[in-house]
């Protein structure tokens, strides 16, 4: 005799939603042939999805401009901005970029940690469909 060892590992969540909003997630789930449940997860993971790749783009436009800049100054060059006071304010943000820079790039291993472990769940899902099947 089989068991079955099949764990649910996905939260149960009552939402209340407007009336002409679910009517607006009904039509879209009707057209794209699937439930108004996955309709829904669709759409977040959509949003995610862009959210992680808006978060890469502005890092690559952070990054775009480092190429005009010169490696270094020359120490006449150091001086005068020293004098104009534009040095300390150049300092301050550089390093606020860098630090913007870092966090978003942290964001976006964290994305690309939970893609891989999300993947690496898929994967074994289809390993184990796949063995199911193969018994039966």
């Amino acid at each position: 005799m089989k068991t079955s060892t099949h764990v649910r590992d996905h939260a149960k969540l009552r939402l209340r939603l407007p009336d002409d909003l679910l009517n607006r997630i009904a039509e879209s789930a009707k057209s794209n042939e699937r439930s108004i449940n996955r309709e829904i997860i669709a759409v977040l993971q959509n949003a995610y999805d862009q959210s992680a790749g808006a978060k890469y783009q502005t890092i690559i436009r952070s990054l775009a401009g480092v190429d005009d800049m010169p490696p270094s100054l020359s120490a006449a060059e150091i001086d005068e901005l020293d004098r104009s006071g534009k040095l300390a304010q150049i300092k301050q943000e550089l390093k606020a970029e860098v630090a913007a820079l870092v966090e978003r790039i942290q964001d976006i291993e964290a994305d690309r940690d939970r893609i891989i472990a999300k993947t690496e769940r898929l994967k074994t899902i289809v390993e184990n469909l796949d063995a199911a099947f193969h018994r039966s």
